[in-house]
């Protein structure tokens, strides 16, 4: 049992933050492909896509966005918000 418990904890680790993406048509992945390519985010991302896009960002922290409870990532000049599902949801930018 000792052994088993540490699995059990580290499996369950492992699912808390997975988000399978949207089901896309091959058109609209090869142009989330391509955003990411640019360094781009775009709407319903998941964060894998935007930890593509992106990188890591350099805080993440639980916030609202419309009124409802998301996660904020932060980079340099970027805000970017996820639902509760980790889906992007918006995004505000100190850079025009």
């Amino acid at each position: 049992m000792r052994r088993v418990l540490p699995l059990l904890l580290l499996a369950a680790c492992g699912t808390v933050s997975a988000t399978k993406p949207p089901e896309r048509t091959p058109e609209q992945q090869q142009k989330v492909e391509e955003a990411i390519a640019r360094g781009e985010v775009r709407m319903g991302m998941v964060k894998d896509e935007v930890r593509r896009a992106m990188g890591k960002p350099s805080r993440t922290s639980g916030t609202t966005y419309n009124r409802k409870p998301a996660t904020c990532w932060s980079y340099l000049y970027t805000d970017i918000y996820f639902d509760e599902e980790g889906y992007v949801i918006g995004w505000q930018s100190a850079v025009g």
